[in-house]
């Protein structure tokens, strides 16, 4: 759950707002801080909250009127609440099932060759049903394939030919097997963006261009418009 909870870039930079401050926040001071709509950021601290990140309580009030729920960041004397022992131990086996795929796709012969096969076999899984297929622009695709790695945690942001990466949940492992982690993000994007039929792709992927914060860039191209026909 508390990856889940942790996906959303809002997310994270609400519980940075609360860590930051000096007392407990409402929804709509949160949002102001991150620039979100009360309502938006409430829907957020909520799921922060059933996820035990945040702790909500009702504002102790000696005025008439309905008392305000504060919101505030759980914390023990150590730092923020770990995951329950339940969810640190799924995240300790995906970690190390990532690990052992990731270590049999580096013992082929071409391993980042192979790393981008599996990649793109991996992009039907994580696009969804619900992919836009033709018809669609460069714009459009883009913001499809951003909102997919926006759900994969990857917390990206468009930028002209470019979809800059700002978070990775695979960044421990990629630091060890940099070709094969980033080769299967690599063709997972060139797979999507050719199952949207939009006149761009994927040029190349730098990865770990900085590492705090952390940041890989994903290199985008025009194509010639597949619905255009050049006869």
């Amino acid at each position: 759950m508390t990856r889940k909870a942790l996906a959303a870039d809002s997310r994270v930079e609400l519980l940075e707002a609360l860590s930051a401050a000096a007392r407990p926040l409402d929804a709509a001071e949160a949002g102001q801080l991150v620039g979100l709509h009360r309502n938006t950021a409430r829907v957020h601290l909520e799921q922060l909250t059933d996820a035990g990140l945040v702790e909500r309580a009702s504002e102790d009030r000696t005025q008439p009127g309905r008392p305000r729920v504060l919101y505030s960041r759980v914390t023990t004397a150590g730092g923020p609440t770990p995951p329950d022992s339940v969810e640190a131990q799924d995240d300790a086996d995906y970690r190390e099932l990532a690990r052992v795929l990731a270590a049999q796709l580096a013992s082929a012969p071409d391993p980042a060759a192979e790393a981008e096969r599996a990649g793109r076999r991996w992009s039907a899984a994580v696009s969804g049903a619900g992919l836009p297929v033709g018809g669609v622009d460069a714009a459009q695709a883009v913001d499809a394939v951003t909102g997919i790695m926006e759900r994969l945690g990857f917390s990206p942001v468009a930028d002209d030919k470019r979809i800059l990466l700002r978070r990775c949940p695979f960044a421990e492992l990629a630091r060890e097997q940099r070709a094969v982690v980033c080769g299967v993000h690599l063709g997972m994007l060139r797979q999507t963006f050719q199952a949207l039929g939009a006149p761009v792709a994927v040029a190349g992927l730098d990865p770990l261009v900085q590492s705090d914060p952390l940041l890989c860039v994903v290199h985008l191209t025009d194509t010639p418009d597949p619905t255009v026909n050049t006869n």
